[in-house]
């Protein structure tokens, strides 16, 4: 999986600004733990890879190497003219 989305809300209130959100959903396969360092790697489509601190180290006895997790991550901006 592989997809992206955005959605704004520019230029359609009275006053110029609004909101914009792009958000992206991939499947990504578990290439490296890294208990000590609290960290996993993964790679994902077109060989894109990606490291993220992980924070509850209840996570690494739930996933493995090789296991296919989908990720999803969100971006916003707002803008108000006043």
């Amino acid at each position: 999986m592989d997809s992206a989305g955005t959605s704004s809300t520019m230029g359609k209130e009275a006053r110029p600004g609004g909101a914009a959100l792009m958000t992206r959903t991939m499947t990504a396969t578990i290439a490296e733990i890294d208990k000590a360092n609290s960290s996993m790697t993964f790679v994902g489509p077109n060989d894109w890879k990606y490291s993220r601190r992980i924070v509850d180290p209840k996570v690494f006895d739930q996933v493995k190497v090789g296991d296919r997790v989908d990720i999803t991550w969100s971006t916003d901006l707002g803008i108000a003219v006043e």
